[in-house]
């Protein structure tokens, strides 16, 4: 193709481009076109990452350390104190235990694996430490050595 049909082949692609944007149909499709306010993520209580995590409804705990009926609310049974979790069981320790302060603690299993002489456990949650993001919570992490033998426990 030479250049006068390049420059041909150049203007009606314009012209059909510019149809587009005036043809009624496209023009309202465009105004329809919903808008999403992105907002950045914050820091977050360990309450309100496990809220996220689960989709858990209704009135919130104002403490980590109450958060059991919570969960029972929302399907979770309790299964024990100082057990070896399973994965997304949800833990829970009292205030002042060591692993947490006056409000206690609350993550969610991520993994308990066997390392002679005992289980090393694994969990997943926020004011723990971290600065990963997830679930718009940035300090987040997963963390081990956090106690699970002190802690009580929730699975759906």
């Amino acid at each position: 193709m030479g250049k006068s049909g390049l420059r041909l082949a150049s203007a009606g692609f314009l012209a059909f481009a510019l149809s587009l944007q005036l043809h009624p149909p496209f023009a309202s499709a465009v105004a329809r076109t919903p808008t999403y306010e992105v907002k950045a993520a914050s820091f977050c209580q360990c309450g309100e990452y496990v809220r996220r995590y689960y989709s858990l409804t209704g009135e919130m705990a104002p403490s980590a350390k109450d958060m059991g009926p919570v969960l029972k609310r929302n399907g979770f049974k309790y299964v024990g104190h100082g057990i070896v979790p399973s994965k997304g069981d949800v833990a829970i320790w009292a205030a002042n235990t060591g692993i947490a302060g006056a409000h206690g603690h609350i993550a969610v299993a991520a993994s308990a694996t066997w390392d002679s002489p005992g289980y090393v456990v694994k969990f997943k949650g926020a004011n723990q430490g971290g600065s990963s993001t997830h679930l718009n919570c940035n300090n987040v992490n997963v963390r081990g050595n956090m106690g699970y033998d002190k802690a009580y426990y929730y699975r759906k």
